[in-house]
């Protein structure tokens, strides 16, 4: 497992708990993805250690042709690969049918992992809530939504990070239980200030309770993803804790400057709100 990409180095918490996201999807297949990759190196080359020298119009390479080539290739995604695990919980108890639904919420327990051990210490857990998705109008470039997520750290006098079996244990004594769980593996870019540019396949996972380690050796991602790999676009945390419009304003523009960059290679769009939504089981409706 390679060392945390750049694009997923978090220091510090959000401004504020809760805080406004926008996102776009696309999708590239197999064969467009190395081009891709060189791509956002190309242009975004804050999502590497060091400056990768290349034509920001094309992506095209710096390095000379053949194997200096391939081994330019090898480095960009060797220093942005990435693989993350969300646990998606749900309550245990199931609420009467009613407007008191409305206050239920779904819990994600996820983590950008450093190892394969969920229990290593260096993984940085968060449980986040993700609010309705706003509906679409005729003007929207972007999906938008509110965002709250919560660091899980040690204790206040500066403890270890829990484990990912405490981090059970805690949703546990909520009253929640895990409902699906997955892993998105891939390569993670950043475009500073403005966005993380994520391009992954998604993996189921075993539940929770079977094993603290992640293998995925033989595991194919999940049917919708053969062949294609999933573009993610979204918004970084805000830096303040209000936000203005005009600030939301400007977040969109600066996600259709990043959109640029990818034009010939990904076409972007605005996901189905719907589909974004999470929605729990209920046995009664």
């Amino acid at each position: 497992m390679p060392k945390l990409p750049a694009a997923l180095r978090v220091s510090g918490a959000p401004a504020a708990p809760t805080f406004p996201q926008q996102l776009l999807h696309g999708f590239v297949g197999d064969a467009m993805l190395e081009r891709l990759l060189e791509r956002l190196a190309a242009v975004f080359p804050e999502s590497l250690p060091r400056f990768l020298e290349s034509d920001p119009a094309t992506g095209a390479a710096g390095a000379g042709a053949g194997a200096e080539n391939s081994s330019h290739r090898d480095r960009i995604m060797s220093e942005t690969a990435f693989m993350s695990v969300e646990y998606v919980w749900v309550p245990i108890v199931e609420t009467p049918f009613g407007p008191e639904r409305n206050e239920d919420v779904v819990w994600r327990l996820s983590a950008p992992l450093v190892s394969l051990n969920l229990n290593d210490p260096g993984n940085a857990w968060t449980i986040t809530h993700l609010g309705r998705p706003e509906a679409p109008t005729e003007s929207s470039k972007t999906v938008h939504r509110q965002v709250r997520q919560v660091p899980l750290r040690g204790s206040a006098d500066g403890g270890a990070r829990p484990t990912f079996e405490q981090c059970l244990e805690f949703l546990a004594s909520l009253g929640y239980r895990p409902h699906y769980q997955y892993a998105k593996r891939g390569y993670a870019f950043i475009c500073a200030g403005v966005a993380t540019i994520l391009v992954y396949k998604v993996y189921n996972l075993p539940p929770p309770t079977r094993t603290t380690r992640v293998g995925l050796h033989g595991v194919s991602p999940i049917e919708a993803n053969h062949g294609m790999w999933v573009v993610e676009l979204a918004t970084l945390p805000p830096e303040t804790p209000q936000v203005p419009p005009e600030a939301l304003a400007k977040a969109e523009f600066d996600m259709m400057q990043v959109v640029e960059y990818l034009q010939g290679l990904v076409e972007t769009h605005l996901m189905d709100p719907v589909t974004l939504r999470d929605q729990i089981p209920y046995r009664v409706r």
